[in-house]
């Protein structure tokens, strides 16, 4: 049974990217895809989308089981956090300069940041948690 709930929202977050890996990012006006992470001819702007969403993932696994160390828990859900954040601008930028639009996957990354943001609270309220029971010892 998963005793912590920040342990859920980074398995969301991550999950939710591992799927956008799979959607065009960038479309054009007649919905073909511009720009996707899993494009067949890997090119430089979608195999950088690859890596940043790999990194990302891979930072949301590894910080599901640093549960012992809370303050490198926190750290790696705010840049997790700071990750998506670069990711969506990237993806906004490529898709100004590739005279497309941004998919509506997109939600996709907003809405793992936000799962990110709120395992970042939650490990923050643990933390204080565990300050708080130590000084009253």
């Amino acid at each position: 049974m998963i005793q912590r709930v920040q342990s859920v929202y980074l398995f969301v977050g991550a999950v939710l990217l591992a799927i956008y890996a799979f959607m065009p990012a960038v479309i054009d006006a007649s919905g073909a895809p511009l720009l996707s992470a899993s494009m067949c001819p890997l090119d430089a702007l979608s195999g950088s989308l690859l890596t940043l969403l790999a990194l990302i993932v891979v930072l949301a696994l590894v910080a599901i089981f640093k549960f012992k160390n809370l303050r490198l828990q926190h750290r790696l859900c705010k840049i997790s956090v700071l990750l998506t954040l670069a990711l969506l601008v990237s993806v906004g930028i490529s898709a100004y300069y590739m005279a497309g639009r941004p998919a509506w996957h997109n939600m996709l990354p907003v809405a793992a940041m936000i799962c990110f943001a709120l395992a970042s609270k939650g490990v923050a309220h643990d933390r204080k948690l565990l300050s708080d029971s130590s000084r009253l010892r």
